[in-house]
């Protein structure tokens, strides 16, 4: 399993404009965000502060996911109103996207079977299963017809 500053590591680099605008969003240099997930002396504390800004502007949950799953949980997304039209495209892309991730990391490891890709493989059923579940949730919130999961 991950820690805390992998996780940290990987959502900031995964975010797509880069890590110079995402430290300039966050109002912190490139540096700061480079050292926020080092262990031992050359790292520095991630201000917990962040952390919701982090989320929000990288669209990325998986330092919750991580916690979460800490503590042997799994986020499902729950509508806190009546969802838009475009609130469900958003949902049903995100789906979309964790569907392609779910195969990717499904054929890599099956490639190259590794604790690492295993653990990747299980990050990602992790949050299929949540996009679904909230997907489900958010279909059944507008009475449209939904299936059973």
């Amino acid at each position: 399993m991950s820690n805390l500053s992998d996780v940290l590591r990987d959502t900031i680099h995964r975010y797509p404009r880069g890590i110079k605008i995402l430290a300039d969003l966050l109002g912190k240099s490139p540096q700061y965000l480079y050292r926020a997930y080092l262990d031992g002396d050359s790292g520095r504390s991630f201000d917990v502060r962040l952390l919701v800004p982090l989320m929000k502007t990288t669209d990325d949950l998986s330092v919750l996911h991580y916690m979460a799953s800490l503590f042997d949980l799994v986020l499902v997304q729950w509508p806190q109103s009546q969802p838009s039209e475009s609130d469900l495209l958003k949902v049903s892309n995100r789906v979309q996207k964790n569907w392609a991730r779910f195969f990717n990391a499904l054929l890599i490891y099956k490639d190259t079977p590794s604790l690492k890709n295993r653990s990747t493989l299980q990050k990602h059923i992790t949050s299929l299963v949540t996009t679904l579940s909230g997907l489900h949730l958010r279909l059944k919130h507008t009475n449209q017809e939904v299936l059973p999961l």
